[in-house]
This record gives structure tokens, sequence and C-alpha cells, in this order.
């Protein structure tokens, strides 16, 4: 696993629906992305969507060549594995599972 320090600022903050965020590599301050979360429920479950633009598409074939897919997938795992922890403690991992479904 690499690790890599992303910063930035929140821009919308409206729970518990959406965060609105810029993000940019320590290593890369001038390829800044705007990252938006929606956070929704669905069918019992809340299903998280992520959308990352890029400024320009040089800036978004870099982060891919640096390994920015694999790094969000890394990143939702371990959110997925500190989730299900939390539901354990709570009695509550009953209601928890993974959909694996392509979103394209």
């Amino acid at each position: 696993m690499v690790s890599s320090l992303l910063k930035g600022i929140y821009r919308e903050v409206v729970e518990p629906e959406r965060l609105v965020c810029t993000q940019f590599w320590d290593e890369y301050p001038d390829q800044e992305m705007l990252n938006t979360d929606t956070f929704a429920e669905h069918d019992g479950k809340t299903m998280l969507a992520t959308r990352a633009r890029f400024a320009s598409v040089a800036d978004r074939d870099s982060a891919l060549k640096m390994g920015f897919a694999q790094g969000w997938a890394e990143s939702l795992e371990r959110l997925e594995e500190l989730v299900a922890k939390s539901l354990v403690r709570a009695g509550k991992a009953k209601n928890f599972s993974r959909d694996d479904g392509d979103r394209g």
C-alpha cells in the first residue's frame, strides 16, 4: 500500500446528504480536484456515490497513473471494515452488506 498525503478544503457540508471538498496531493499541489460525496438511503442502507472532478484531462490522467483509482478502492475497503466493526459493537451487524455493483 502506497501512502500519500491529501489536503483540501470543505466547501459544502449538508448533513447527512453530501460533502463537497477540494483535494490535492502534497506532491502535486497544482493538481486540485473537486470531490463530491453523496449519501442516500436505499432499502435501509446508506449508499455512497463519489465523484471526482479534475481541472483537466491531463490532471485526471496523471492521477490515474499515480494509482488514484487503486488508492480510492483501498480507502473504501478500510472504511467498510471500520463501519462493519462499528456495527458489530453496536449490535447491528446484520444490517451491513457490501454492494459491489459497477457504478461506471
